[in-house]
């Protein structure tokens, strides 16, 4: 091993901001290693484990160390000692010219090779650390969850630099169960005719299993046993029956009316081609778009550049006041720092419909080429509540569901649906049909498209105070904005609405009349 004084690689503004972002933004091959606290500190509890994602750490009291310690350590140095990535391992350096730092009890001149279970001390009596390398699963950055890795990386590739950059990102984690939403995807609803068959099978197939038994011990129960049996497939064959008249009345009468508008229903899919999430694909949402017959391609706003649309949540002031403030972990705000503090998004918007057609635009989100409703936009700084005075540039656009939400693109496309060109008033109790992909459904497969049918009707006459039409019910889901709203004429179905969302427990239309 050498035995030389080394420059601490990466220990610059670009080197340590460039092996954060590699952990952030390609995990997959990178290693990392974990220090575990043997004393407390104000800053770490005893038999803590902080992964360290970055190629070069410092260790020592000084507010710039990634492993810091507080003023009770005063034998240790303010920038004590480092920890610097070599090849595929890891280098101990001794900085302080004043106090020792030792590696399995020995004290180190200059630098010392790292192994996995190494105790590393700083000076005489300090705090002890423990060295250890991951195996197996969890060998790798890209074990580690993205929220975790974002708030390593703010911590670890940020903190040296605090004073010589005003903001950097943040990335989205589609835990799962959150956006998001926002390829990560939700669970759909189940009718009631569906359950029901799934307990005619439940019950058919527990009667025949009884039958079984009750043949291997009781020859006499022989008659009673197939009596049963059949009366379960009778029950079986009527829950069928029930289900398939309920679709031919509610369901697959409509749609088959409007099976003829289905080539003209896109399914969206919006990647974001520069994240990925833990499994290494692309993170992803999924909406509704529609061709009206003069060629333009239309969905909601939000569908579009939907990072531009802040988080936001209610916290109470100091005198109890509730406020409503930047929720720091929505989905959107991820996107909108990174977007606003790192680099563009990279983004392919990819529209699909049963009839094999294609559209896609590839952009970024310093710009799109749609046509969108008018919304204000400001800027703001925001507080980061890990690093302090570093504050995150955001861009917003001041949006809730209102009849701004619209976004059209011009398409060579012909023979498009029929659309109300002029504001009208529609009456309370107006049936109107929907089509779009409640939560991807439809568009699962997409060589085989097929836009999910719903149903309500408008709840109030004429337009809302936030300027949509407002829905009686709150049936639609994610995936379904963008969709369109039909009115029934005596020459065919003509599109009012476009759904945007859902507001104090009713779903929500955009006029199509809106649109210019």
């Amino acid at each position: 091993m050498a035995n030389q004084t080394i420059k601490a690689k990466g220990n610059t503004l670009s080197g340590s901001i460039g092996a954060g972002m590699g952990s952030l933004f390609n995990p997959g091959g990178r290693k990392y290693y974990i220090l575990e606290h043997k004393v407390s500190s104000k800053y770490h509890k005893q038999g803590e484990s902080q992964e360290i994602i970055v190629d070069t750490i410092e260790l020592g009291r000084d507010s710039h160390c990634q492993v810091r310690f507080d003023e009770r350590f005063n034998t240790v140095s303010r920038r004590h000692a480092a920890i610097v990535k070599e090849g595929d391992g890891w280098k101990l350096v001794q900085l302080s010219k004043t106090n020792t730092t030792f590696l399995n009890g020995q004290p180190i001149k200059n630098e010392w090779y790292l192994q996995n279970g190494d105790e590393i001390q700083l000076s005489v009596n300090g705090p002890k650390l423990g060295f250890i390398i991951p195996t197996g699963s969890k060998a790798t950055v890209g074990s580690i969850g993205l929220t975790r890795r974002l708030s390593l990386f703010r911590q670890q590739a940020m903190r040296p630099y605090k004073n010589a950059i005003a903001a950097l990102c943040a990335v989205l984690v589609l835990s799962v169960g959150g956006l998001t939403t926002w390829n990560l995807f939700l669970n759909d609803k189940v009718s009631i005719q569906e359950g029901q068959i799934a307990e005619m099978r439940i019950i058919n197939d527990s009667l025949q299993q009884e039958i079984t038994a009750n043949n291997k011990k009781i020859s006499g129960y022989e008659e009673r046993s197939r009596t049963i049996s059949n009366n379960a497939r009778s029950a079986y064959q009527a829950a069928l029956n029930v289900k398939r008249n309920y679709e031919e009345s509610e369901y697959l009468t409509p749609t088959k009316e409007l099976q003829k508008y289905y080539p003209n229903i896109y399914f969206v899919k919006v990647t974001f081609d520069n994240l990925k999430q833990e499994n290494g694909t692309p993170l992803s949402f999924l909406g509704t778009a529609f061709l009206l017959e003069d060629g333009r391609l239309v969905t909601a706003q939000h569908m579009v550049d939907f990072w531009s649309f802040v988080d936001y949540g209610i916290a109470k002031d100091s005198l109890g006041n509730k406020q409503r403030v930047v929720n720091m972990n929505g989905p959107n705000t991820y996107l909108n720092y990174l977007a606003h503090n790192i680099k563009p998004l990279e983004i392919t918007w990819d529209a699909y419909s049963s009839s094999g057609d294609h559209i896609q635009y590839k952009y970024t989100s310093e710009g799109h080429p749609f046509t969108v409703g008018k919304v204000e936009t400001k800027k703001m700084a925001v507080q980061d509540d890990v690093i302090p005075f570093i504050e995150w540039v955001l861009e917003e656009k001041k949006f809730s569901v209102n009849g701004s939400d619209w976004a059209y693109i011009q398409t060579d496309r012909k023979g498009g649906l029929k659309y109300e060109k002029n504001a009208i008033t529609i009456p309370a109790t107006t049936k109107l049909d929907i089509l779009g992909f409640p939560y991807g459904r439809g568009g699962e497969n997409t060589s085989h498209i097929q836009p999910i049918y719903s149903a309500s009707t408008v709840a109030r006459d004429g337009i809302d105070t936030n300027g949509t039409i407002m829905l009686s019910n709150e049936d639609t889901q994610g995936g379904n904005s963008g969709g369109p709203a039909f009115v029934k004429k005596q020459d065919g179905h003509y599109v009012v609405g476009i759904l945007t969302g859902s507001h104090i427990g009713k779903d929500c239309l955009v006029p199509i009349s809106n649109i210019r």
